[in-house]
């Protein structure tokens, strides 16, 4: 028998998105619902974060007219977690609302993120492309190395019933994560899905260093909705409301 795990999205802030962000050539007169989020993995073995969300000065140099709600120590809190107690985190990529200094506060966890995911954004094609990553705290996380900082490099199952994929596209080391639960299989997807607009109508994400891999990376995330997969977009209010 396979690992069941429960999965909690925790929600840092509650916004407004400019359509075109979410959604590729969106309509620039029109907003979208939009919550910034990550994710509580828990096992009878092992307490797992996809992500950390991030707190304070994060939202005074990325997001300065939007409101944090909670910071992700505090919320874990509130869930019977307290940082020490968390085994494993799964970074599906580097921009800052997905990986943060909160990491800091999670000492005793091990750190997995995609090797082309650490290559792309410390040899950026542009600079661009490292603007919304804390380069400083990257750094800071290479120089400790394995154990604490594992590379991935491709697809694998990490833990009994956690296996990563490969989404690129928003990033080009993106990935997403499949869970099971006693629901089924769901998909943590990362920002390879803002929001289930981008699958339900084929469109790329706004925000994406490559509408290719964005597309195909959908594409890919549609299969596995058609096999029966739950999709959890951390920036779409609706996970809020569904059971898995």
């Amino acid at each position: 028998m396979s690992t069941k795990y429960t999965i909690t999205p925790l929600v840092i802030a509650t916004f407004e998105s400019p359509e075109p962000r979410l959604l590729y050539l969106g309509d620039p007169e029109k907003t979208i619902p939009t919550i910034s989020s990550f994710f509580l993995v828990q096992s009878e073995e092992k307490v797992i974060l996809i992500d950390v969300g991030f707190a304070a000065k994060y939202f005074e140099l990325y997001m300065p007219d939007v409101k944090q709600e909670a910071d992700p120590v505090s919320l874990l809190k509130a869930n019977g977690v307290a940082p020490e107690d968390v085994d494993e985190i799964i970074l599906t990529h580097a921009h800052f609302d997905h990986l943060s200094d909160v990491i800091h506060e999670f000492k005793n966890a091990r750190i997995h993120i995609q090797k082309k995911e650490i290559e792309f954004v410390t040899h950026p094609p542009h600079p661009w492309f490292s603007e919304f990553v804390d380069m400083e705290l990257v750094r800071s996380l290479m120089e400790e190395g394995a154990p604490r900082f594992n590379l991935i490099d491709g697809e694998v199952e990490l833990f009994p019933g956690i296996r990563t994929i490969l989404t690129p596209g928003h990033t080009m080391g993106h990935q997403s994560v499949l869970v099971e639960t006693e629901a089924g299989t769901c998909c943590i997807t990362g920002d390879a899905v803002l929001n289930y607009r981008n699958l339900e109508e084929d469109v790329g994400v706004g925000f994406n260093c490559s509408l290719i891999d964005s597309l195909a990376s959908l594409k890919k995330l549609r299969t596995l909705t058609e096999e029966g997969v739950t999709m959890l977009p951390g920036h779409d209010p609706k996970i809020l409301e569904m059971k898995f």
